[in-house]
């Protein structure tokens, strides 16, 4: 394999994934994020449900703000904002996106946001309708959709010959199996 994706905006298991493999490794979160940092002061995400925010853990979003600890990118994020849609409901295209750009408007609006994040790699195809509707409203920041992201930081990874860094990611050392 060149390349790995795990399609979770949470990046669940990509640390792992890189100690045991050679290839690039990215999930949704990472690429996105470091993207639209590179666009704008403050990175708002919108994602899809308040139940997810626990789950990404803080009072407003834990495993998000906790990432964005992680990766050292904390004093970046600015707003967490949610759609209230479960991702099975982003199948119909309307909805989701009137209120992916409703929450985009209010986070930028608010000077919560310079640049903005869809907070979850089910919104694949949703940025360039959520970024003409802010566009329409006099809004222009960037709208980074997770997936795309990931994708084009693989490819580029793998283009470049880049592999996950041995002295971050070591191997796990092989262990005797009992039979």
């Amino acid at each position: 394999m060149d390349g790995v994706f795990i399609t979770c905006f949470a990046d669940p298991g990509v640390h792992a994934a890189r100690e045991i493999t050679d290839a690039p490794v990215a999930g949704g979160f990472e690429p996105s994020f470091l993207t639209a940092m590179s666009l704008g002061d403050r990175v708002g995400v919108v994602t899809i449900l308040p139940n997810v925010v626990p789950m990404l853990r803080c009072s407003d979003a834990p495993m998000l703000r906790s990432l964005t600890r992680r990766y050292g990118l904390d004093n970046r994020l600015g707003s967490i904002r949610v759609v209230d849609m479960p991702v099975l409901g982003l199948t119909d295209r309307e909805e989701p996106i009137d209120r992916l750009a409703v929450q985009a408007t209010a986070a930028v609006g608010n000077g919560e946001a310079d640049s903005i994040v869809l907070g979850s790699t089910g919104m694949l195809g949703a940025t360039g309708a959520v970024r003409d509707r802010l566009h329409r409203k006099g809004i222009h920041v960037p709208v980074v959709d997770p997936t795309a992201a990931a994708i084009t930081w693989l490819e580029s990874s793998i283009r470049l010959g880049l592999t996950p860094s041995r002295t971050t990611y070591m191997t796990p050392p092989v262990k005797a199996r009992k039979r």
